[in-house]
Parts: structure tokens; C-alpha cells; sequence
């Protein structure tokens, strides 16, 4: 059993996709009875006016609209029907840059969950440098939920309630994805959802294959059942007997081939492990974890 969830951390720029990811926070808040942590950070652009006064500046209105509808979505969830018993917390940071003021601050309070949105998946700035997101994501010391605007939901945006009934676990055989396994099956069991494992075999058509027209390579059967038994035999040593779980072994780079398995299984969430070491070009331009992100059909949990 892993530690209870206690503090839920939700940063805001006061965009619509940063309202988007709070209405996850305060529903998985309620949901926990976790304390919600709004932050907004100023960094040192964002705080310079256009005197060059750099006076810091007043975002107080800003986090008292956001503090509302935080309360407001925590009353709307609330499963006994009154006023959720959450404390919701506000704070703004000052920092460099806005991941790193994320970061510190998940540090400080020993956040157990950060939620924050994808934002963009466009622009030669974010193909370069990776956008606050994806930076979070590399350096966070807790699991983060990331989550899109127009993707799958797995909270009703009218009501705040969480329904969670099919989750694809991308599953390399190795000991992150089976930590990430093992923590998404405790934190989901009031749902008792499908659990689809994802494996992905990412093997490459030889270029002289696709000068013959070879645009794909199909796994040996024998393989694919082995891989199957594999995922299973996992999956025994932590998910309920009488669960569902569903192998999946597919052919393709992980990040796009076990995406396309949640789109077609039309999942709830899709859980990743993290990385526990990085190349430096990975640390430059992001890991497998953004890859995944970049082009996930549904809510993103990286464990």
C-alpha cells in the first residue's frame, strides 16, 4: 500500500487549459480528502513591466477567482452533498523560470500529485526547448497527472464526479512500469477498472524492406503469446483476482504505438513509468515521458 495522497499540487497561469486541470484537482481532492495547492508563479519576464520598474505584481484577484472555483468544484463532487471538508491553499512564488518554481515548491510541501495541463503541442519553441510542462515532468519528485483540453475526460465537467473504467499502463517488463503499475492499481481500486498492459516491440522496417514496399513488420505468434504471458504474470502480483486485465503487444515505437492502443480502446487514463536516468539529450530535448504526453489521447499519469 503506498502512502495516502494528502497533498494535491494544481499550478495556474489562469488560462482555460489551467482551469482545465483544476477541475481535476479539486475532484481528485475531494475524492482524497487531500489539501488542493493553488500556485501561480512570476517569473522574472512575467514580473517586469513595460517601465522596467519590475514591481512584482498584484495576481490576488486572479487566485481569489481561481480559489472560488476550486471551492465551487469541491462542493459540486462532494460525495455526502454539502461542503467538501478540503483545505485549499493559495501561494505565489517568485522564480527564473516557471517549471523550476513548480518544482521547488512540489519539493517543499512534499506534494503527493501534481496536475497540470499539456498546454501547447505546437511551435518551433516548444520542438527546441520543451514546453513548462515537459520541463516539469523531467525534473518533479512526485507522479504528475497531465491533462488536455479535448481529450478523453475522466471527470464529468458539469458535475466533478470521476468515473474511471478502462486504463491502458504502458508496460516495458521493467521495474518502473511495474511501480507504475502497482501505484495506479492501489489508488484506483474504488473504480475497479479494465487494466489494459501495453507492450511495445519497436522494430524498425530495414530500409531495404521499404524500397520493396514493406511498410510494416508483424510479430511472430509465438512471440506475441509469450510477451502476453509475460504482461500477465506481472500484472498477478498486484492487481485484484477479480479485475480485468487485458494484455496488448504491439509493433512501433512505444509513445505512438501504445497511445493508439488507449485511442482505440477509448481509455480513461494512460499511465507511465518514469524514467530513472537520462542521456544529456534527453535531459535537452525530453524523454520517452513527454513523448508520451506530446500525443496522448486521454489524461496522463506518470508515476
Amino acid at each position: 500500500m503506498t502512502e495516502p495522497i494528502r497533498n494535491i499540487l494544481v499550478p495556474t497561469d489562469f488560462s482555460s487549459q489551467a482551469d482545465h486541470a483544476l477541475l481535476y484537482a479539486a475532484s481528485l481532492g475531494e475524492r482524497f480528502g487531500a489539501t488542493l495547492h493553488l500556485l501561480h508563479v512570476v517569473t522574472l519576464g512575467s514580473a517586469d513591466r513595460e517601465d522596467g520598474s519590475g514591481v512584482f505584481p498584484d495576481v490576488s484577484p486572479a487566485l481569489d477567482k481561481a480559489d472560488a472555483a476550486a471551492r465551487e468544484r469541491l462542493d459540486a463532487g462532494a460525495a455526502h452533498g454539502g461542503a467538501a471538508q478540503v483545505t485549499v491553499e493559495r501561494a505565489t512564488v517568485r522564480s527564473v523560470n516557471a517549471h523550476e518554481g513548480i518544482v521547488r515548491y512540489a519539493e517543499d510541501q512534499s506534494v503527493d500529485l501534481l496536475v497540470i495541463a499539456m498546454g501547447s503541442r505546437s511551435g518551433l519553441g516548444r520542438m527546441l526547448m520543451g514546453s513548462v510542462t515537459e520541463k516539469v515532468i523531467r525534473y518533479c519528485p512526485c507522479p504528475i497527472l497531465v491533462v488536455e483540453k479535448g481529450d478523453r475526460d475522466f471527470v464529468d465537467p458539469d458535475t466533478g464526479a470521476v468515473r474511471i473504467d478502462k486504463v491502458v499502463v504502458a508496460h516495458d517488463l521493467r521495474e518502473n512500469a511495474q511501480l507504475a503499475l502497482a501505484y495506479a492499481v492501489d489508488r484506483l481500486q474504488p473504480y475497479r477498472p479494465e487494466i489494459h498492459l501495453a507492450h511495445a516491440v519497436a522494430a524498425e522496417v530495414p530500409a531495404a524492406y521499404q524500397m520493396a514496399g514493406v511498410t510494416e513488420l508483424k510479430l511472430n505468434e509465438d512471440l506475441v503469446q509469450k510477451l502476453s504471458g509475460a504482461l500477465l504474470e506481472e500484472a498477478r502480483s498486484v492487481v485484484p483476482d477479480d479485475w480485468t486485465v487485458v494484455p496488448h503487444v504491439v509493433v512501433g515505437k512505444p509513445n505512438k504505438a501504445i497511445n493508439q492502443v488507449a485511442a482505440e480502446q477509448q481509455a480513461d487514463l494512460l499511465v507511465v513509468g518514469s524514467e530513472t536516468k537520462r542521456t544529456l539529450e534527453e535531459r535537452l530535448a525530453g524523454g520517452m515521458s513527454e513523448r508520451f504526453v506530446r500525443s496522448a489521447p486521454c489524461p496522463t499519469l506518470i508515476v
